[in-house]
Order: structure tokens, then C-alpha cells, then sequence
């Protein structure tokens, strides 16, 4: 008797094993980590905000508003800078659609001028006029979509670590993978959460340069990263950020408005060369803070600095600076 090829056999326990993976790790990573904010409806969507000002006395400045980055969340800021912004300001951080807990239909893909267009209706909404756009990463392309969009709303930027210009094709393969209707739904739901787990703690190291990163945000960004609605969402908008910032990148010179660029000198994911230092550059009266050896996450990594920053960059409103070039201590 020919012995019995037991290979389809394995390879269909394992595919029965691993179907649903992707929906049920989304189930328990939103219990785990459940919405810290409240819900605001506007423009057909429901963004997940948290809002942090001061008692007493009220804010009397301009709003602060935190941009996330890639793969990111409200997290990013209410882990690292946000409780102190609003010690002296109004200070808002906003899941952008398809991140966190701010949902998206399954079919949408943006790029930064749609995710500042859905930014403009969400303040519009909160009421909120003459912003400081505080944008990390991804989130420095939304703050600068959104000054070319809606020249003279936004009171100045404060761009960390900024990706501004469309050198390269940033989309990954897997991002290729998971925006691929029915394949991508198929991979979502099966191999990519066991495989993302493993992975994307050591991406995220990466992001952190030689700081270890504080455990509870490690935890929190990989479970909601990758539940598979997250990261088609990512992967989507990703697939857009080139042809962005290609079409943004030759405008940059027009800005006028207070913007202050702080940058890592070791950044890996955004290399200052290749990032901070053009666009300072081309943005006139534009500020460039550079920290020597620091990398991607500077307002976890750094915060006094980049607190400092973004009260200068606020005083710039009615004060006119020479700009700055020289590093941080």
C-alpha cells in the first residue's frame, strides 16, 4: 500500500486553525485596550477624540491638535505629551479614520489631503478655529496637507519627525498584500496576526533608536495595529502617500504661517537628510530643531524638548524669530 501523502491534510488543520484569527485577536485587543475618549460625529464619520485643557484657569491660547503617524493612534500622544499640553492649552489627540477607534468603510484608501479634509471636519465640528497642528511622522504630511488646503486656518505647525516628500515608494509589499481585495481579506483573517505579532514589536524598536520603549504603548500600538481592519486601512493609505506628497512637495514654499521641524539626527524612519533639512529649506522663515542622537518618536523619547518647541513655535504667532538650525543639547 503507497504510503498517504499527509501534507493536504496539515496544510488544511492549519488553515481551519488559523481562519478567524484576524477577527477574533480584534475582538479581545479592543477589550484589552477600550476607547479612552468620546465620539464625535461629523462628515459621515465617528472619530474617536480625547480632549485634555486646563481647569482653572481656562485656556486662553490657541488649540493644540496631535496628529498620529503611521500604524499609529490616539496612543501615540496620550502616552507621551498630551496630559502635559493641556496643562496650559487646550490639547486634542483624534484616532485618523481607520486607526484606533475612529472606523472607515472597508472600501476607503486616503491619502494626506483626505485625512486633512476629514481633519478639517472634524474641528469645524469641535469648534475649534486657528489650530496648531502638532503632525508626528504620517501625521506631519496630514498638518502640512491641511495648511496648503485651507491656507490661513491653522495658527502654525509643529512637524516631528516629519515624511514629506515622495522619494521613495513607502508602501511594503505586505501593504500590497493586505489592500488586495479577497487575497488581503484571506491573509488578514489567517497568517498576518500571529506573524505581525512576532514582527512588529521589533519595527517598532526601530522607531525608538537606542531607547527601550515603554512596554504598556508597545503592547497597545500591536494589538490595535494589527487587527486586520487597522492595517488594510494602513496599507490603503500607505499605497496613496507617495503620489501625496508628490503633488504637496512643490507647494511647500508657499507656506508663510509659523512651522517649527524637529527632527531626530539617528532617525531611521524618517531620515533628516532625506526629510527635515529639505523641508526646511524650502518652507521660508521655516525653524529646524534637531536633537543629536535621537531617532523616530521624540515627543516619548525627548518631551521637554518638543513641549518647548511647540510653546515657542505658539509665541512665533505675534513674535517674529530668526529662524533656528543649530541642535538641541
Amino acid at each position: 500500500m503507497p504510503p498517504i501523502d499527509l501534507r493536504p491534510v496539515a496544510l488544511a488543520m492549519i488553515a481551519a486553525a488559523l481562519a478567524g484569527c484576524g477577527s477574533i485577536h480584534a475582538h479581545f485587543a479592543q477589550r484589552r485596550h477600550p476607547p479612552q475618549g468620546r465620539l464625535v460625529e461629523t462628515g459621515g464619520r465617528a472619530f474617536h477624540v480625547v480632549e485634555r485643557s486646563p481647569s482653572d484657569p481656562a485656556p486662553s491660547g490657541p488649540t493644540i491638535v496631535c496628529i498620529h503617524g503611521s500604524v499609529g493612534s490616539i496612543n501615540d500622544f496620550t502616552q507621551s505629551i498630551l496630559v502635559r499640553l493641556g496643562e496650559r492649552s487646550r490639547a486634542i489627540a483624534y484616532d485618523r479614520p481607520g486607526h484606533g477607534f475612529t472606523r472607515r468603510p472597508r472600501a476607503d484608501a486616503l491619502g494626506p489631503r483626505d485625512h486633512a479634509r476629514a481633519l478639517h471636519d472634524l474641528l469645524d465640528a469641535m469648534g475649534v478655529e486657528r489650530p496648531v497642528l502638532v503632525g508626528h511622522s504620517w501625521g506631519a504630511a496630514v498638518a502640512l496637507a491641511y495648511a496648503l488646503e485651507y491656507p490661513g486656518e491653522p495658527a502654525a505647525l509643529v512637524l516631528i519627525g516629519p515624511v514629506a516628500y515622495g522619494r521613495e515608494r513607502y508602501a511594503s509589499t505586505l501593504n500590497d498584500v493586505a489592500a488586495t481585495p479577497v487575497i488581503g481579506d484571506l491573509f488578514l483573517e489567517t497568517a498576518f496576526v500571529p506573524l505581525a505579532a512576532v514582527v512588529a514589536p521589533r519595527l517598532f524598536q526601530r522607531a525608538f533608536g537606542d531607547t527601550t520603549p515603554p512596554p504598556d504603548y508597545v503592547r497597545t500600538l500591536t494589538d490595535l495595529a494589527i487587527r486586520p481592519a487597522a492595517f488594510r486601512a494602513e496599507s490603503r493609505d500607505m499605497r496613496l502617500l507617495t503620489p501625496g506628497l508628490r503633488a504637496m512637495s512643490p507647494r511647500y514654499s508657499i507656506l508663510t504661517l509659523p512651522v517649527t521641524i524637529i527632527a531626530g539626527a539617528d532617525d531611521r524612519v524618517t531620515p533628516p537628510e532625506l526629510q527635515a533639512f529639505p523641508l526646511h529649506a524650502d518652507i521660508p522663515g521655516s525653524r529646524l530643531v534637531t536633537i543629536p542622537a535621537a531617532g523616530h518618536v521624540l515627543q516619548f523619547t525627548h518631551p521637554e524638548i518638543v513641549l518647548e518647541e511647540i510653546e515657542r513655535t505658539i509665541a512665533l504667532q505675534t513674535t517674529v524669530a530668526p529662524p533656528l538650525t543649530e541642535p538641541r543639547p
